[in-house]
């Protein structure tokens, strides 16, 4: 049962002097002047104050002395130090406090965890060479181990062994693997360092992330190690046009970069990232880069569609890099190498039609037939053409290749055919070697072929310097070169 409240005590009377009595015994009032001295003597107050709670009041002496008590004032002697009160507040204000001292702390200690991340991403590292090694150690797998040494089978979270003490995977050097795994390693050009730094450089040099994700438990990944990423030519095509990152499923940084652009089903994965933006421009199944010609027509069909990711070229948007269907019909016979024309060609070429080989440079399939106009100023054209040629000239002779031990340049020479041939020039050879090679290789005269770059399109004769340039001076090196037939160039 709740208990009631006791009630606040009662206010004590205000005592004033004995009202004054006529001599009929009735109250004589006070005078205004009279209440004013009353209530200075009780309160303490001055004759302003005094007047103001009188009024206040309504000329009742108790009242205003009432209310004086209740709005701060005090009784008797003690009203003047209430009237004090603010005077004394307003003097603390003025009074301004001693600044607190300067002085230095450190909440997070930026070189301590500088130092940890670093030695994460080393364990992370370490970790992923063991599981990727292709006759890799015990400590490499999850779950039980056995001793290389007593072959005595230990529980997972046993770092010695049972039986003979050895610490886990401490004799794995002793297996005689470090050839089979030199055999299988990892590119040396895969950056080590992480995601978005590695995303932060290639978007400074102005290339394509190259990424290739990795599963130790398909063969395939191993197999592109040691097929593609191992080839010569393909060293030379990554490192000069693209910046390569390598990680496996299960390293910290493999394992959310397979739930972040959803590739956990696709392993080994390859895709192309755009460093501006980061998304996924193309990607492949690692099955599909097999052999070292289909990893190459893919990456010369990808630098055809895309520009160098600098700050001049436009970003791709997402419809633009979905393939259409006629060219995704083309990528999927790699070992066939057309002349690089539109998607529909292509399907037409891979088909066997022979409706692609009427085809003019002008012309794509299912455009109109040209008009018979057309056809007489054609012949008109070839009869001159034919009447040129008797001065064009003979047909360079091959020059010597020097070989892969001694300093050179190398490029890809891509002919009117669609075939792509790997080349390695000396850095003294001048552009005219350049042209002499693609003069054999098409059986053409130099003055009737035109060999230029592909990104930026600009031909060889315009370089600064002409011919004589040198191709170190060129910097052709690592470069796909187009070598086109019938466009000999007027002298003066």
């Amino acid at each position: 049962q709740a208990l009631p409240l006791a009630a606040p005590p009662p206010t004590p009377p205000i005592r004033t002097s004995p009202p004054l009595r006529a001599a009929d015994g009735g109250v004589v009032e006070m005078s205004s002047d009279e209440k004013v001295a009353e209530f200075i003597s009780f309160t303490g107050g001055g004759p302003d104050e005094a007047k103001q709670y009188l009024e206040m009041a309504g000329g009742s002496l108790e009242q205003a002395v009432s209310l004086f008590m209740e709005m701060g004032g005090g009784g008797g002697a003690g009203g003047g130090g209430g009237a004090a009160a603010p005077a004394a507040g307003m003097a603390d204000e003025d009074e301004v406090r001693a600044p607190i001292a300067a002085f230095e702390d450190q909440i997070i200690n930026t070189e301590a965890d500088q130092g940890r991340m670093t030695a994460a991403i080393q364990a992370d590292a370490a970790a992923m060479q063991r599981r990727m090694s292709f006759d890799r150690a015990e400590d490499a797998v999850a779950g039980d181990w056995n001793c290389s040494k007593c072959k005595n089978k230990n529980f997972a979270r046993r770092n010695n062994c049972f039986s003979c003490s050895t610490a886990k995977g401490a004799v794995a050097a002793e297996r005689g693997s470090t050839a089979i795994n030199e055999l299988f390693k990892p590119p040396s050009y895969n950056e080590a360092t992480p995601f978005f730094q590695t995303m932060e450089k290639a978007k400074g040099e102005g290339k394509w992330l190259l990424v290739n994700i990795q599963q130790a438990d398909e063969f395939a990944s191993h197999a592109l190690n040691r097929d593609v990423w191992g080839d010569e030519t393909v060293h030379d095509l990554v490192s000069e046009n693209f910046v390569f990152w390598q990680r496996d499923n299960l390293s910290t940084e493999g394992a959310q970069f397979c739930k972040t652009y959803k590739c956990e089903e696709d392993l080994p994965h390859i895709c192309m990232i755009d460093p501006r933006t980061g998304r996924a421009v193309k990607a492949w199944k690692g099955e599909k880069w097999a052999k070292t010609h289909q990893a190459t027509d893919y990456i010369f069909e990808f630098m055809d569609a895309f520009p160098a990711p600098n700050g001049n070229a436009a970003v791709p948007n997402p419809a633009a890099a979905a393939p259409s269907a006629s060219a995704a019909s083309a990528l999927s016979a790699p070992a066939v190498t057309v002349p690089t024309q539109a998607a529909a060609t292509w399907a037409e070429a891979l088909r066997g039609d022979t409706a692609s080989e009427a085809l003019g440079p002008g012309q794509t399939l299912g455009s109109a037939a040209p008009s018979a106009a057309a056809a007489a100023a054609t012949a008109a054209g070839a009869g001159g053409a034919a009447a040129e040629e008797e001065n064009v000239g003979e047909v360079a002779a091959m020059p010597e290749e020097p070989g892969a031990d001694v300093e050179h340049v190398k490029v890809s020479l891509r002919l009117p055919s669609g075939q792509r041939i790997m080349r390695r020039f000396r850095p003294v050879d001048t552009l005219e070697v350049v042209f002499a090679v693609a003069s054999a290789l098409t059986s053409c005269p130099p003055d009737s072929i035109d060999v230029s770059t592909q990104m930026p399109k600009k031909s060889l004769r315009d370089v600064d310097g002409g011919l004589a340039t040198t191709t170190k001076d060129a910097k052709i090196g690592g470069n796909m070169l187009v070598v086109e037939t019938g466009k000999r160039r007027k002298t003066d």
